[in-house]
């Protein structure tokens, strides 16, 4: 009897620890232990019946980062051109990592099915609504709108630009002054996240482009870097992808408090993770936790699937041009992450 007792005890707690998951809730202690618990109890899978070898069909954009500069990548896909920003004196976009070359040299690399994406942490990198006034910043855009023949404009926002509050109120005035005239153009914003959701910076930007009605296509998370409270090194290979899986739900959550309805914005939502070894070393996305990834944006019928970078998709100590990972655990030909996420 008395292990029979036990055993109903220990049914309660999992049915406590279950119930406290799927609700999205609770501290970040308690999120970190119930990730770890479902990623050792479900190694390929996740509790929606998700597989590696599972594929469905959907409209889901794939498009990696490609950091634009001189050499040339030999794959062809949409990509994330990126990023665009200004020296911060001048209203005068620039590639950030070809800064010796005009901006319009670049035709030859850019389709018009990508995306540019406008960055600008830094003292040498400014965005450009940082430098521009409004006026200049509606005519730069076009400009790079008809030069690239591009219909998708995407903003990164992290770190101080959070903060670049008439900065980022003037970018916000501008895409819907653009939109007024291109309304065949997409507007998307790269966010950071945590496995919590969206942090209270992050839904105070949106506020704001909320407040003066600015359509946004996407809301792109990026799930990387969640830092050392979130241990990512496990022989399952997977926890990575449920850290994000409880980001992108979580976000969910948030945006319809943010919104005030009850519909769900996964398809207004896309995932950016950084392949290999994190800039938090300890943060490992391995093949196995992006395909998984993959599967939940496509089951979910998310707006983008995404990895930084291209030119990292390779074997390698150097975690600027490569993944961080010996050929023993990526592999010897480079590709093998964008390989994977094709949907």
């Amino acid at each position: 009897m008395a292990q029979g007792i036990r055993q109903m005890a220990k049914s309660i707690l999992l049915l406590i620890v279950l119930f406290a998951f799927l609700g999205c809730g609770g501290s970040t202690g308690k999120i970190r232990e119930n990730i770890a618990e479902n990623a050792a109890e479900n190694i390929i899978g996740d509790s929606s019946g998700d597989t590696i070898e599972k594929k469905v069909t959907v409209h889901t954009k794939y498009a990696p980062f490609y950091p634009i500069r001189s050499e040339n990548v030999t794959v062809q896909s949409s990509f994330i051109y990126s990023f665009l920003v200004t020296d911060g004196d001048t209203c005068l976009p620039r590639w950030d990592w070809a800064k010796e070359r005009d901006w319009r040299n670049f035709s030859d690399k850019i389709q018009s099915d990508g995306i540019l994406s406008f960055g600008g942490v830094g003292a040498e990198a400014k965005s450009l609504a940082y430098v521009c006034d409004e006026e200049a910043l509606l005519t730069v855009l076009k400009d790079l709108i008809d030069t690239y023949r591009i219909r998708w404009l995407d903003f990164d926002i992290e770190a101080d630009m959070l903060y670049e509050n008439d900065a980022n109120l003037k970018r916000f005035k501008v895409l819907k002054r653009l939109l007024h005239e291109r309304p065949d153009v997409n507007i998307s914003l790269t966010l950071p996240a945590m496995p919590e959701g969206l942090t209270e910076d992050v839904r105070r930007l949106i506020q704001k482009a909320k407040a003066i009605q600015l359509p946004i296509a996407s809301y792109n998370l990026m799930l990387m870097d969640f830092g050392y409270d979130y241990p990512a090194e496990d022989e399952n290979q997977t926890l990575m992808y449920h850290y994000s899986k409880s980001a992108l739900i979580h976000a969910n959550e948030d945006l319809k408090t943010l919104f005030h309805t009850d519909k769900d914005f996964f398809k207004q939502l896309g995932a950016i993770v950084m392949i290999g070894k994190n800039d938090v070393t300890n943060e490992i996305v391995y093949p196995k936790d992006f395909v998984l990834l993959k599967n939940f944006v496509v089951n979910r019928q998310m707006a983008l699937l995404s990895f930084w970078s291209i030119i990292r998709d390779r074997p390698g100590r150097d975690l600027q041009t490569s993944t961080g990972m010996s050929p023993r655990e990526y592999g010897n030909t480079p590709y093998q992450y964008f390989h994977l996420g094709k949907l």
